[in-house]
């Protein structure tokens, strides 16, 4: 008696045809793949080289440690080639040149964005809070 009053109610019941997704759960699933590729996609996303300007190379090697949540380290040697690589490790992440670079630079910028010059005691037009090289045009020829 149950079964004739199911099938009186859903009319695909009677007929036997195969029933499909409602369109509730394709809603659903859409929205899932949606949140997921928005988690994934950065992910893939490669460093890009910045233009010739060493405040730009400064502002890549900051985003990239602020990115990976690691330590990172920036090389100018006097020649304008530059490096960017985790603190403590060989890998490189990032590397380009500079024209018309007067004096290297080696910076340590933290998992939260802070540079630290190394060596030197100190590079002139470096905000170290702001991980800015201010006085970047002081560095060229």
């Amino acid at each position: 008696m149950t079964r004739t009053r199911c099938a009186l109610r859903h009319p695909r019941a009677r007929t036997g045809i195969a029933a499909g997704f409602t369109l509730l759960e394709i809603i659903v699933t859409l929205v899932v793949l949606g949140l997921a590729a928005a988690i994934v996609a950065p992910a893939f996303d490669r460093a890009k080289p910045p233009a010739a300007d060493p405040g730009r190379v400064v502002a890549q090697a900051r985003e990239i440690a602020v990115r990976r949540a690691q330590a990172m380290r920036l090389v100018i040697d006097t020649s304008g080639a530059w490096e960017i690589t985790p603190a403590g490790a060989t890998t490189v992440l990032a590397r380009g040149t500079l024209p018309r670079v007067r004096a290297g630079l080696a910076l340590r910028i933290t998992p939260l964005g802070a540079c630290f010059a190394e060596g030197e005691s100190g590079i002139e037009g470096l905000d170290t809070m702001a991980c800015t090289l201010n006085g970047a045009k002081g560095n060229r020829q």
